[in-house]
C-alpha cells in the first residue's frame, strides 16, 4: 500500500498511524457518528495469500465477539477494491511500552493495570480464545488512561493444532511462552497467563527477563534458562512477588496460575501487604448487577422478634384491666429474643477465591485477603461452598475449607446453586 487512499468505505483518511508485518493502520473520521476511528487494512500485496487474509478475517471475528470494558472495541468490518478492513476505537493514549520507557511502575499503578487486564483476559479465554500475541505494544489506552488489550491477529480458539504451514509459534520473542517457543501444536490460555507473567515482570523491574541478540536466542532461553530474581533487577521490591512471577512465568503449563484473575489476586495480596492499605475487597472481575440473596437466605438485618411483638402491642388497644402488665412483659422478652444473627464466614487463608458458582469450574468473580468477613446466606447440599454476600453487596459463592463460620456449616440453610 505504497499510497494512502482518501477513503475507505465512507470513512475519511487522515493519516497512516502504524504498518505492521501483515496490516497498515489509518487514523480516519467518521462522518456520520462524528468521531475519529482506527482503521486495520491488510495491504495489496497479502491478497493472494491466504494465510494472511485468514488471519485478518479471524481477528475481525474474535474481537467482534469480544465485549469488555478492557478489549478495544470494534466497530465495523467490510471490504472494498478487495481490501479488507476492520475499524475500531481510536485509543489516543498511547501503548504501554510507551510508559514503560521511563522504567518501571509504582506498585499501585502495577496492580491497577493487571488487576483490569486479567478481568479481560479471562473474559477472552472464557470464549476459548488465546490471543497468543499478548505484549506492551499491543496494550493501549483511552484518554482516561485505562488499559485495553488490542491485536488479536494471531490468536486462536484454544487446544485447537496448529497446521504445518501455521506455526504455532508465532509470536513476539520477549514475551513467548516455553509451548509457544517450541512451536508445540496445542496452545491453550496458559501460554498467555505466561506473557501476562513476562510483562509483571517488566513492570516491576523496567526490564524484559530474557536478553540476547538474535529473536531466536530470546525464545530459546524462554525455553531453558531459569527465571531471574526479581530482586537483582529491583531490589526494593517486596520479596514475596518472586512467588508471583514463578508461578505465572512456569516453565511447565500446568504449574502456572489456572487463570489472570489468580495471577491478579495473588499480586493484590503482595501489594496490599507491602503498601500498608489492606483494601475490603480486592476486585478482579468488573462489579456485577446486584441480586437478590437466595431463597431461604437470612435476612443481614432481620429486626428482633421482640421488638416488632412491642410495635403491634403499641398499636393495638387495649381493653382489658391487665393491658399495662401484657405490654410490660412483651418488651421484656422482646429484649431477650431476637431472632438469629446472619451467620458471618472469615477467611483464614493469605487470599481467595469468590466465585461465580459453587465450584472450581465457574468463574472468578472477586478476591479477598486473609480476615475479611463475608455475610453467609446458605451453602450447596454437601456443604463444601459457601452462598455468600461481599462487602461490596455482590452475591457469590467460596470453598467453606479457606474460612471459619459463626454458625456450623451443617445448620446453614442449603440454597439452589447456578
Amino acid at each position: 500500500m505504497d499510497s494512502m487512499p482518501n477513503t475507505i468505505g465512507r470513512y475519511e483518511i487522515k493519516s497512516e498511524l502504524g504498518r505492521g508485518g501483515m496490516a497498515a493502520v489509518y487514523l480516519a473520521h467518521d462522518p456520520t457518528f462524528k468521531r475519529d476511528v482506527a482503521i486495520k487494512v491488510l495491504p495489496p500485496e497479502f491478497l493472494n495469500d491466504p494465510q494472511f487474509r485468514e488471519k485478518f478475517q479471524r481477528e475481525a471475528q474474535n474481537i467482534a465477539s469480544l465485549e469488555h470494558p478492557a478489549i478495544v472495541p470494534v466497530y465495523d468490518f467490510g471490504e472494498e477494491n478487495s481490501q479488507l478492513y476492520l475499524v475500531m476505537r481510536h485509543m489516543t493514549g498511547g501503548s504501554l511500552s510507551d510508559r514503560l520507557e521511563p522504567g518501571a511502575l509504582s506498585l499501585p499503578e502495577v496492580n491497577d493495570l493487571i488487576t483490569r487486564l486479567a478481568a479481560a483476559l479471562d473474559a477472552v479465554h472464557a470464549k476459548n480464545i488465546v490471543h497468543r500475541d499478548l505484549k506492551p505494544g499491543n496494550i493501549l489506552f483511552d484518554q482516561y488512561d485505562h488499559p485495553y488489550i488490542s491485536d488479536f491477529g494471531i490468536s486462536k480458539t484454544a487446544n485447537v493444532k496448529a497446521t504445518s504451514t501455521a506455526s504455532a509459534s508465532t509470536g513476539t520473542p520477549a514475551y513467548i511462552s516455553p509451548e509457544q517457543a517450541r512451536g508445540d501444536l496445542v496452545i491453550d490460555s496458559r501460554s498467555d497467563i505466561y506473557a501476562l507473567g513476562v510483562i509483571l515482570f517488566e513492570l516491576l523491574t523496567g526490564k524484559l527477563p530474557y536478553e540476547a541478540d538474535t529473536a531466536m536466542g530470546i525464545a530459546i532461553k524462554h525455553i531453558t534458562e531459569p527465571l531471574p530474581n526479581i530482586l537483582e533487577k529491583n531490589p526494593d521490591l517486596p520479596p514475596q512477588l518472586q512467588g508471583v512471577i514463578d508461578r505465572a512465568m512456569a516453565k511447565e503449563p500446568r504449574q502456572r496460575y489456572a487463570t489472570a484473575g489468580e495471577l491478579a489476586s495473588a499480586l493484590a495480596v503482595v501489594v496490599a501487604a507491602a503498601t500498608g492499605v489492606v483494601p475490603a475487597a480486592l476486585t478482579v472481575f468488573p462489579p456485577q448487577a446486584k441480586s437478590k440473596p437466595p431463597a431461604g437466605a437470612p435476612s443481614a438485618d432481620t429486626q428482633p422478634i421482640g421488638v416488632a411483638v412491642s410495635a403491634m402491642l403499641a398499636n393495638t388497644r387495649v381493653r382489658i384491666v391487665g393491658g399495662v402488665l401484657l405490654l410490660l412483659i412483651a418488651l421484656i422478652v422482646g429484649a431477650l429474643i431476637v431472632a438469629p444473627k446472619s451467620a458471618v464466614a472469615t477467611i483464614t487463608t493469605s487470599s481467595a477465591n469468590v466465585r461465580s458458582g459453587p465450584g472450581t469450574e465457574f468463574a472468578v468473580v472477586a478476591a479477598y485477603s486473609k480476615s475479611i468477613e463475608l455475610q453467609i446466606a446458605g451453602r450447596n447440599e454437601a456443604g463444601t461452598w459457601l452462598a455468600i454476600t461481599t462487602p461490596n453487596d455482590e452475591q457469590g459463592w467460596i470453598a467453606a475449607s479457606v474460612v471459619t463460620t459463626t454458625v456450623e456449616v451443617g445448620k446453614l440453610p442449603v440454597v439452589e446453586s447456578p
